[in-house]
């Protein structure tokens, strides 16, 4: 109930505010997919940063660091794959390589294949199982949740 009380008071660009040990972009229009992956991360003591769209993930990219990406496909303004692109241009310029974890309500066939020559690093269709969402962040970022819990 904590958790939930806890929600309702912080603003909607702060909201999912953890812990530092892992720092996640979680680019989604839904609040509702937004507050699920907060719960499911709380435990883990993440830092979890919130975008409503492609565009906004790239203004926080300039100001901020992060481990991963957690990427809707479909959003108003700048969609996933156009997010992706400008921000594997980006890297190429730095040299450095933020995983990138696509996430769409809209199963497409052959969804793998497709986000990954999009340049992103491994693809989840919602409402995904737990499990599987845990294990894509363990094996993106090659860190182990359950050693961020004490």
């Amino acid at each position: 109930m904590a958790y939930q009380e806890t929600m309702k008071q912080r603003s909607k660009d702060n909201f999912l505010e953890s812990r530092d040990d892992l720092k996640i972009l979680v680019v989604e229009d839904n609040l509702m997919i937004c507050q699920l992956i907060g719960l499911i991360l709380d435990s883990f003591h993440c830092r979890l940063t919130l975008a409503d769209n492609g565009k906004i993930a790239l203004e926080k990219l300039q100001t901020s660091r992060f481990d991963l990406i957690l990427m809707d496909l479909y959003m108003p303004e700048m969609n996933g794959l156009e997010a992706t692109s400008l921000i594997r241009s980006m890297e190429r310029e730095t040299g450095e390589h933020i995983p990138i974890l696509a996430m769409t309500g809209f199963p497409l066939r052959n969804g793998y294949e497709y986000c990954i020559n999009a340049g992103m690093d491994d693809y989840l269709t919602k409402p995904f199982d737990i499990t599987d969402f845990l294990g894509a962040i363990e094996r993106l970022t090659h860190i182990k949740l359950e050693e961020l819990v004490q």
